[in-house]
């Protein structure tokens, strides 16, 4: 039956997947992360430098506020960009039990270009999940944890069922130890 959940057997191997997983993730917000960091530390020097207390500090928080209004939205755009490549990425460690073929970035570049609408719909749907998991906060912090794991959840099993759909003629392997 494919609605049967995988079984449970090796929990260490699980944590190890998970741990490469991780790493697979990192790896695809390296990008983000070192362009945030090239613009952000010369822009802090900048301001701080310009903000001496007087007339000038309002020009460093003039500066400060250009820079964050012209790069925000654009760091933002990129890292739903490099969301949706870490989803192909952690698709192909998926189906070959590799991370050699996660960080295969040509090709996650490939996936996302034939099935932009989907890679789409999968980040709002994690986007979702992550609204709704938020909302347990309402009761009194404890139903958080509900609800994140639940939201997790639910976007575990619609991103399986995508990957499945993605490439249906490949099984996914169970990924065996690097």
């Amino acid at each position: 039956n494919e609605d049967k959940l995988p079984e449970w057997g090796e929990v260490g191997q699980k944590i190890v997947n998970g741990f490469k997983s991780f790493v697979i993730g990192f790896v695809y917000a390296l990008p983000a992360i070192a362009i945030a960091l090239l613009v952000g530390i010369p822009g802090g020097i900048v301001v701080s430098l310009i903000d001496n207390g007087g007339q000038a500090s309002n020009v460093g928080w003039i500066f400060g506020l250009c820079m964050a209004i012209c790069f925000v939205p654009l760091m933002i755009l990129f890292g739903l960009l490099l969301a949706m490549l870490s989803f192909a990425g952690l698709g192909m460690f998926i189906r070959s039990g590799k991370v050699s073929d996660a960080l295969r970035f040509g090709e996650a570049y490939r996936r996302v270009s034939r099935n932009f609408g989907g890679y789409l719909i999968l980040l709002l749907v994690q986007i979702l999940a992550s609204i709704i998991a938020s909302l347990g906060s309402i009761f009194f912090g404890f139903g958080v944890l509900f609800t994140t794991v639940y939201a997790q959840a639910v976007f575990g099993n619609y991103f399986g069922q995508f990957i499945q759909a993605a490439d249906p003629h490949q099984d996914a392997v169970q990924p065996t130890p690097a």
